[in-house]
């Protein structure tokens, strides 16, 4: 006989992330931090943070790379 262990469940992160970027938009980072401090247990909270680095990644590939920042607007 051997021995079964139940694996914890776990979020499907990608999935998860696409889901408040849906209903909440700009404000689903917010959300997914909430969810990670509401979790229940350590590793629920880690997928929530995992959650929210993905939309912070979305979020900056959708707003695309940062101007170069002039030191000297007046070159002349």
């Amino acid at each position: 006989m051997s021995h079964y262990e139940p694996r914890a469940l776990r979020l499907m992160v990608a999935f998860e992330a696409e889901a408040p970027i849906a209903n909440f938009g700009g404000e689903a980072y917010a959300v997914a931090c909430q969810r990670a401090e509401e979790a229940t247990s350590g590793m629920l909270a880690a997928d929530w943070r995992e959650v929210g680095e993905t939309i912070a990644r979305k979020d900056q590939r959708a707003v695309g790379p940062t101007p170069a920042v002039v030191s000297d607007p007046w070159p002349f």
